[in-house]
């Protein structure tokens, strides 16, 4: 029996030896996981922080390039190269180590570009990764005091007015420099006007190549960018180099058949929004603008409008919990979701305008909606005003963000401007009431006049200005 109990001990040992191994291997392997996963983090957040670096130097390395000249910056997307310690425009891109650099310039106006400064580079874990930084260069030969918000605002009146061929309804207006660009819903769908004597505008070209509805235009260098509810060419892109002869160029079509309603650039990327479903989000790679691609979607809920800063693409929506959609645009190819907010109330949001950290969204009631975002995941109502009965389709800010220009088809008002300067307390200034409603409009700070797209078949084009 001594034997037998011997013998029985032994083999327990042994078990107890093989759990033992097993348990330390196991521990030995979930310790190198976890080393590895935070190596792996570190490095990630390290290239993150370089890549941030490098496209802030772009930005900086820009604003002396404009110091020499304003004239070197010309529309395109250019490298950087530094000799002696002097910076230039080089080649189309540069390269760092794992990272590309582009510099992309537009104008705004003769006076004015919009520079973005993009980096992408690979991260360790095969993810590709792109961080863009954006500012406004002006002609420093011109720089001046911003003016100060003229007082003829408070009335309003119409300046001149322009009757395309027609009866359609004009649906957005971009003006560039003396040039306004307008969309209609059919026939002769896109015009471009010589606004440079607004009281004696001239049509400087016309075409009817576009496919469906058009709805809304931003223009970028030698490119229209129009949204459409064409289900095969949500986007269409016009070659404008030559008003006299508007060719269309390339088109895009999204996935599923949503109208687009909205769309913005910001570097090399357009972000367009639609209504009506799944990946209601898109971002089009236009660094070829004749050969656009699709870099990815986002499901968002029926998108009306949207803007984009940095990182954050801010969507207004007629979801009636979710007026504001946030989307993080870091990944060109897996834009998410970050936040949003409901602000109360059934009425839709139509149109959306950004400055600093805040949002403002008007509403089919007629209602403005300050909002902050300086924490785009949990953005936050800071006030609501009622300045009209109705719908605002768009919206402009002037006078440094202090005054907002707003058109849509409030009954006596379709036309509003009101002093924003203090966010808790929105006057109205002025108003002009239209026989019809109005859809889009662009302001012109250095003419301080409004240009105005409408439904009214006599004057498509509306032209506001202060009373002096």
């Amino acid at each position: 029996m001594k034997k037998a109990s011997y013998h029985n001990k032994k083999a327990f040992s042994l078990v107890e030896v093989l759990l033992a191994i097993g348990l330390f291997s196991f521990i030995v392997l979930a310790f190198a996981g976890a080393l590895a996963f935070s190596i792996q983090g570190n490095a990630d957040a390290s290239q993150t922080t370089k890549a941030t670096y490098l496209a802030m130097e772009g930005i900086e390395a820009s604003k002396l390039i404009r110091g020499e000249d304003f004239s070197n910056l010309i529309d395109g997307s250019y490298g950087l190269s530094s000799v002696s310690n002097v910076w230039s425009f080089s080649g189309s891109n540069d390269i760092t180590d794992e990272y590309t650099r582009q510099i992309t310039i537009s104008s705004i106006s003769s006076l004015i570009k919009q520079v973005d400064s993009t980096v992408t580079w690979n991260s360790l874990s095969g993810r590709t990764n792109t961080i863009t930084f954006s500012t406004y260069l002006t002609d420093w030969q011109y720089e001046v005091e911003p003016p100060e918000p003229s007082p003829g605002w408070t009335q309003p009146i119409v300046v001149n007015t322009v009757n395309a061929t027609g009866n359609q309804d004009a649906q957005d207006i971009f003006v560039v420099g003396t040039n306004a660009y307008i969309v209609r819903t059919s026939g002769t769908n896109l015009l471009v006007y010589d606004l440079s004597n607004v009281n004696s505008p001239s049509l400087l070209g016309s075409t009817n190549a576009g496919s469906g509805g058009l709805y809304r235009i931003v223009v970028n260098g030698n490119y229209a960018y129009v949204a459409s509810d064409s289900n095969s060419e949500e986007v269409q892109i016009f070659n404008i180099s030559n008003p006299a002869s508007l060719l269309k160029v390339a088109t895009v079509n999204l996935s599923g058949n949503n109208n687009a309603t909205s769309l913005t650039i910001q570097g090399n990327y357009l972000y367009v929004v639609r209504n009506g479903g799944n990946a209601d989000f898109a971002i089009v790679d236009i660094t070829n603008p004749l050969s656009p691609s699709v870099s990815g979607y986002a499901n968002i809920n029926n998108g009306t409008d949207v803007k984009v800063n940095g990182n954050y693409a801010y969507v207004a929506s007629d979801s009636n919990n979710q007026e504001l959609q946030v989307v993080n645009v870091t990944s060109k190819s897996s834009p998410s979701g970050l936040g949003s907010l409901n602000i109360g109330g059934n009425n839709d949001a139509e149109s959306i305008v950004f400055y600093n950290d805040r949002v403002i969204i008007g509403t089919t009631d007629g209602e403005v909606h300050i909002i902050n975002v300086s924490t785009p995941a949990t953005p936050s109502l800071v006030s609501t005003t009622a300045i009209g009965t109705s719908n605002i389709r768009d919206m402009e800010l002037g006078y440094t963000n202090s005054y907002l220009f707003t058109v849509g088809d409030s009954a006596a008002s379709e036309f509003i401007v009101a002093n924003i300067s203090n966010e808790n307390s929105v006057i109205v200034l002025g108003i002009v009431d239209e026989t019809s409603g109005l859809n889009g409009i662009s302001y012109n700070s250095v003419n301080d006049i409004a240009y105005v797209a409408s439904d009214e078949d006599s004057q498509e084009i509306i032209i506001y200005g202060p009373t002096n």
